[in-house]
């Protein structure tokens, strides 16, 4: 997965780099990919409390 990311991220990059510059544009990539990152983070199911033990069945 993570490689499929650097592409668009990349083309975000330089698109931002021609409007705002090499650094603001990093931030502005940085910033939004920690966003994006942070609300998976908060989505993801929490299996601390949960029963992991099951048995497959064909």
């Amino acid at each position: 997965m993570t490689r499929r990311r650097g592409v668009p991220i990349t083309l975000l990059f330089n698109f931002g780099k021609g409007y705002v510059g090499v650094i603001q544009s990093a931030i502005w990539v940085g910033v939004f990919v920690f966003a994006i990152s942070l609300y998976a983070v908060f989505k993801l199911n929490e299996t601390f409390d949960k029963s992991l033990d099951f048995v497959e069945e064909n």
